[in-house]
């Protein structure tokens, strides 16, 4: 329980006592004889001053303890430290552009083998992480410690207003009895100073609002940034454009930067190759002797073989533009050194073990040649599916690395686990988006209270009693009804982001053990971390009535005790069983199952405990 030697009233006492406990421990009012010694270790480490940040750090104030006399200086203490990271982080964004830009360029590189596995590691390996940096990521982290800290600085407002008012209560009614019989003029005075003395000293302590006034300028600017997926391609039509004659003054600045995999580089037909039913019949080509030389003429699944006749190394004066020497015409693609752009994939009708795969050396409408003497085997109908040679075709410079299927799939399973990144944070959680101008207005109205307190002090100053304090006391409870309410929505908005900002993949969901005794002697303890797609965890330093849903499910057995740990950010619960039995568990997220994914597919997690009897574990 609180204690001012300048408040009687049972009611307000508690009136104060209720705003010091929904603020936390940390939080004390001034001018309360309880409120010593003071903590300064546990103010610094108070959850809502600590700044998760991209990247996964946390940031906290500095302040000495020995000099921390409120919440107030560690909160002034964790804004000088934030402040500095959020103006850097600003900064930062362009260099990770240009990065971007980079990424994009090795896309389009040609090398065709090292190349690949460099960059399928680059996706699979070093995007992740930096993708996490970008706003529509990142900002999340920001905006939700952001609100932290907004609703810390009203809390210590609300703790320093509803005390310092009743203080000025106590000193206007002893001003009074400075004008009865046994006053004096310098009773008056000191009376007088000390009223103004009281109101300056609040009026300083809520000035921390204004520290925060031009970070939140910063952060949304940050919150309002889209961006995009490196090599994420695009859906340009037309023919393809010639790059040995570029026009730097037609290029469009606002076209996006995706081009790697953009129809330009891989047109649509290397994504939906020709495959279906052909005929193999002999044929002639060049000097070749009789069975050399086969014709495979396509029946079905040929509606797009034309569209690969620009990419055929059939002509030689299409090759000798492309290539440093001529090429010899004489030598069979089939032979060592094989350089056709495309092979086909042969596969009889006579039964297993009846396929080849061939070098494609002509393609004239429909009809494909190839050379290969010992395709006897294979002549009448067969199934047939054409098949690039990706390192010749991006080695040659046909097609762009980024059409490799490889790199393809590597980019687009780390593309599905970042589908947000094209929103910005306010586009994708709409209860982001007001916040700033509710911190303004909520601002501003204090500062017009807080002037008409000031003025009232001023009024009474000035003159002789009697004093009208209802004004006084109206101002008081309109502050805290303004303060009190604006916390409300801030945990509310806090509350409304966290249900669609976990992950389910990126979530963990564990047990300590697989194997426990029956009849209730044994438990096994399941562990819930909610986090964000980056990695982030979510409930960690959550302020009170802000929280993540989440529901443990089982199939055997039962499930107690499940609680919330806010300094860990781990939701445990235990399960145990009195029969002996095997329990799969599962767990949702908000309204989503956990889930693994392993690069392709998703699905729900499971996890098995098996209850034995004491026989079988001792």
């Amino acid at each position: 329980m609180v204690d001012f030697h300048f408040i009687n009233d049972p009611t307000t006492l508690l009136v104060i006592s209720t705003i010091l406990n929904a603020a936390g421990s940390n939080f004390n009012a001034p001018y309360d004889a309880t409120a010593q010694p003071s903590d300064g270790v546990s103010r610094n480490n108070d959850s809502l001053l600590q700044f998760q940040c991209p990247g996964g750090s946390t940031l906290q104030g500095y302040c000495e303890p020995s000099q921390s006399e409120s919440m107030g200086s560690a909160i002034s203490s964790m804004l000088s430290v934030v402040a500095p990271m959020i103006s850097a982080y600003g900064l930062i964004l362009p260099i990770l552009g240009v990065i971007r830009g980079i990424i994009e360029i090795q896309c389009a590189l040609m090398d065709p083998t090292a190349v690949i596995k460099a960059i399928i590691r680059l996706f699979t390996k070093w995007i992740p992480a930096f993708l996490s940096l970008f706003p529509p990521l990142a900002g999340l982290i920001i905006i939700l410690s952001i609100i932290k800290t907004i609703i810390a600085i009203v809390l210590f407002i609300l703790t320093v207003v509803y005390p310092t008012v009743e203080l000025i209560l106590f000193n206007i009614d002893l001003l009074k009895k400075a004008f009865g019989a046994d006053g004096n003029q310098q009773q008056k005075d000191a009376g007088r100073e000390k009223l103004t003395a009281i109101i300056i000293e609040l009026l300083n302590q809520i000035g921390v609002l204004g520290i925060l006034k031009p970070l939140l300028e910063i952060i949304f600017l940050i919150l309002n940034m889209q961006s995009g997926f490196p090599c994420s391609g695009g859906d340009s039509e037309g023919d393809r454009p010639d790059f040995t004659n570029i026009d730097t003054s037609s290029f469009d600045g606002s076209l996006s930067d995706s081009s790697c995999c953009t129809d330009d580089v891989c047109p649509p037909v290397f994504h939906d190759l020709p495959s279906g039913r052909a005929l193999v019949v002999p044929s002639f080509f060049a000097d070749g002797p009789p069975l050399f030389a086969w014709r495979i003429v396509t029946l079905t699944g040929n509606s797009k073989i034309g569209e690969l006749s620009p990419y055929i190394q059939s002509l030689k004066p299409q090759l000798d533009a492309q290539l440093d020497e001529p090429v010899d015409e004489a030598r069979s693609a089939g032979q060592t050194g094989d350089s056709a752009h495309f092979r086909i994939k042969i596969t009889g009708r006579r039964g297993a073990g009846q396929t080849k795969t061939i070098p494609l050396v002509r393609l004239k409408n429909k009809t494909v040649t190839v050379i290969d003497p010992t395709m006897l085997q294979l002549m009448g109908v067969v199934d047939y599916e054409i098949i690039p040679n990706w390192e010749i075709l991006i080695g040659r410079n046909i097609v762009g690395l980024g059409c490799h299927p490889d790199v393809m799939n590597a980019r687009n399973a780390i593309k599905n686990r970042f589908p947000n990144l094209e929103e910005s944070v306010i586009d994708r959680f709409p209860a982001v988006g007001p916040i700033k101008d509710l911190f303004n207005g909520m601002s501003d109205n204090l500062d017009n209270l807080l002037d008409g307190l000031n003025n009232e002090i001023k009024d009474i100053v000035s003159k002789s009693p009697p004093y009208d304090v209802e004004a006084i006391e109206k101002i008081r409870n309109d502050i805290v009804e303004l303060l009190t309410g604006f916390v409300g929505d801030m945990k509310n908005r806090m509350n409304l982001i966290l249900s669609d900002a976990t992950d389910t993949i990126n979530t963990g969901f564990s047990v300590d053990k697989n194997l426990a005794k029956v009849g209730g002697k044994d438990k096994a303890v399941i562990s819930v971390i909610p986090r964000d797609v980056t990695g982030t965890s979510l409930l960690k330093d959550l302020p009170t009535d802000v929280s993540i849903n989440v529901t443990l499910f089982t199939d055997f057995g039962t499930i107690s005790n499940q609680q919330e740990d806010k300094g860990t950010g781990v939701v445990t619960a235990d399960i145990i069983s009195l029969l002996p039995g095997e329990a799969t568990l599962t767990a949702k997220i908000n309204s989503e199952f956990i889930s693994v994914f392993n690069g392709l597919v998703q699905r729900t997690q499971e996890i098995k405990v098996d209850f034995v009897s004491d026989a079988v574990m001792p």
